[in-house]
């Protein structure tokens, strides 16, 4: 009998309002230097006694009642419209801190009152309050938006523990346990099968809807969906490691590394907030000063306090990032930081790497040309066993061709194994060479003239030629169409760098409609290369690196971004990526760069509609053209429409 263990709590939040399951919503609001923190709970009382205050506003505005009655009614639905504003002061004074932007709503809503405006004060204080319940809104759609990953992992996993059958929280699983997973289950931890063979659905990481076969031996990550067989997987990593957890972590913690659209937005908005205060007060000085009557000067200092409330921009920036980090995972996109979305948006130049990346990287053996006095097995076997610690494609193409005894493998000694070249190694008491015909010749072994088109792997043992081993590489699907789609969005220069020898390379960069290509390139080589590149660029353009993600570290950390192609199969080692396509689908390169692109659009038009209304309202506030309720009205209208737009992150394609 299956024992429960208690269990895991998760928020829930609605993306819509339904009040039945909405008893308290948390609001932020911009904290120091623009960044967000946590503020306040917005409750059902609050709202309860929000919409009473409204009603006293139509009521005390439609009746026909004595005007000591429509100001007495005015200033009860301010009370009730700045209830929860005052208790925030409350609360926030007895912590020892006062809140500046709610002190200046209150200033402003008492002013308001003092010179004959309550009607204009009430209406301040009244879309005050609507502005944080659309804050509080965009954050639920937000919250939602994660939930949606969070939720690909099951709240409970079924553990095999001394003959007994635990159903337990996955973050109680440990490293070396047995999962036990049923049809239709998802999967909570990373880990290889060791029983069962089935089909699972990757999509909730991938983006992918086709099933992919898993059996014994095969890597299983947390977020995959069962679909037929049962399984027995021993788990590998534990929970805060897995696939999914790791996944929606990375994504919720790229505000880390803000693009300068979002820097320059928390910059702005963190100065206004401090600075129009003092502006409207400096303001009513000088209006004074300059013959305005006393009273109309501070009507229009009154706009500019009011004018200092809830700043959406920061906000609208951050909660807009991250919802189109979240569109791009939907995808099988992750995105490590806002960061890299301008740089991808802005990208001049951009280089691939060639195996694993515009060819699947899956070699097979074609042909062998053995030389004489060597049979065929014989040369396979030796190739087989110089590359049997390594994991480049090459070698694993070697070692699934070869039928190798478990004793020669057990005689390979002291491997070298030099990048773009081959593999020296000791097997058995002799010296081996495997690799291209460049990497026999240092050690003055002279390869033959390979007969076939192809990449070429030469054998030689202690310094005699033993022949070669013809391997060929199918190009990747729909590589052609990204790379036209690439240079359709503004991308100038696609460039291929390859270890493989010219004559292959060539083909295929003329086939892929490459502008450049560079071959029989060492990794060093490639490492100046990018150099060169990137230093010729302007300084508003990006270099972007693209590869496997396991032998293209370098090169990506040297690029002003790197995006690694399967990124799950090679997880470990493409921690250098900015960018992680998560399948082996590299239409998904444009893709994200639309991604970006649409983001970075949205983030500057709020900016400059944000900025510009602002500008606007000021200057005809100031000079008296526009009554307080007027520039309250359309300040609160330009917050819900900022919030809109930045919402559109999430629906990102």
């Amino acid at each position: 009998m299956a024992k429960h263990s208690p269990k895991r709590k998760q928020a829930k939040l609605p993306t819509s309002w339904d009040l039945s399951s909405l008893p308290k919503l948390k609001l932020f609001s911009a904290g120091k230097n623009g960044k967000l923190h946590y503020t306040r709970e917005l409750d059902l009382r609050d709202m309860g006694i929000l919409i009473a205050g409204v009603l006293l506003f139509v009521i005390a505005l439609l009746l026909p009642v004595p005007a000591w009655a429509r100001t007495m009614g005015l200033g009860l639905s301010a009370l009730c419209a700045a209830f929860a504003v005052l208790r925030q002061i409350l609360f926030d004074a007895f912590d020892g801190h006062l809140p500046l932007e709610e002190l200046v709503i209150i200033a402003a809503a008492i002013l308001g009152f003092a010179i004959g405006e309550p009607v204009a004060a009430t209406i301040g204080l009244i879309l005050y309050r609507f502005v944080y319940y659309a804050q509080a809104y965009a954050k639920a759609r937000s919250d939602a938006a994660v939930d949606l990953v969070r939720d690909s992992l099951p709240e409970k996993a079924h553990v095999e523990r001394d003959g007994e059958i635990l159903r337990i929280v996955p973050e109680a699983v440990e490293i070396g346990d047995i999962l036990l997973l049923d049809v239709q289950e998802a999967l909570a931890l990373d880990g290889v099968i060791m029983e069962g063979l089935s089909e699972m659905n990757t999509s909730a990481l991938t983006g992918n809807d086709l099933p992919k076969s898993v059996t014994v031996g095969d890597e299983v990550l947390a977020g995959y969906r069962n679909l037929s067989g049962k399984l027995r997987v021993r788990v590998t990593r534990s929970f805060e490691d897995s696939a999914a957890p790791k996944l929606l972590r990375t994504v919720v913690g790229a505000a880390e590394q803000e693009t300068k659209t979002a820097r320059l937005s928390h910059r702005i908005a963190g100065i206004y907030r401090i600075a129009l205060p003092c502006f409207g007060f400096l303001m009513v000085l000088l209006l004074s000063l300059g013959g305005v009557e006393i009273r109309e000067a501070l009507r229009r200092a009154l706009i500019v306090l009011f004018l200092a409330g809830p700043s959406s921009l920061v906000i609208a920036s951050d909660l807009g990032y991250l919802g189109a980090c979240l569109s791009a995972l939907r995808q099988g996109i992750l995105l490590k930081s806002q960061a890299c979305m301008e740089k991808l948006a802005k990208t001049e130049v951009m280089i691939f790497g060639k195996t694993g990346t515009i060819t699947e990287g899956r070699y097979v053996v074609t042909e062998v040309f053995p030389a004489t006095g060597i049979g065929e097995e014989q040369l396979l076997q030796v190739a087989a066993a110089a590359e049997s610690h390594s994991r480049h494609p090459i070698a694993l193409c070697l070692r699934r061709a070869a039928k190798l005894p478990a004793e020669m493998i057990e005689g390979v000694m002291d491997v070298q194994e030099t990048p773009g070249r081959g593999i020296s190694a000791f097997i058995e008491g002799r010296m081996v060479y495997v690799g291209n015909a460049a990497h026999l010749e240092e050690h003055n072994v002279w390869c033959d003239t390979p007969l076939r088109s192809g990449a070429a792997i030469h054998v030689a043992v202690e310094n005699r030629y033993w022949g070669y081993i013809m391997l060929s590489d199918s190009l990747r699907d729909g590589a052609f169409d990204a790379l036209e789609s690439l240079r359709a969005m503004g991308v100038k220069d696609l460039i291929m760098l390859t270890g493989d020898v010219q004559s292959v390379s060539r083909q295929l960069a003329q086939s892929m409609n490459f502008d450049k290509i560079r071959a029989e390139l060492r990794p060093a080589d490639k490492l100046s290369y990018i150099r060169s590149v990137r230093g010729g660029l302007a300084d508003s353009g990006f270099l972007g690196y693209v590869g496997d993600g396991i032998n293209d570290a370098p090169m990506m950390k040297e690029s002003d971004y790197g995006v690694a192609i399967n990124a799950l199969d090679t997880w470990e080692a493409s921690s250098e990526a900015d960018v992680a396509i998560l399948d082996d689908e590299i239409h998904m390169l444009p893709a994200v760069m639309r991604i970006s692109e649409q983001m970075e659009r949205i983030a500057l038009v709020d900016l400059l509609v944000w900025c510009g209304s602002k500008a606007l309202l000021l200057i005809l506030g100031l000079t008296g053209v526009l009554p307080v309720a007027g520039a309250v009205l359309v300040d609160a209208a330009v917050s819900v429409f900022i919030l809109y737009n930045a919402l559109r992150g999430y629906d990102l394609e």
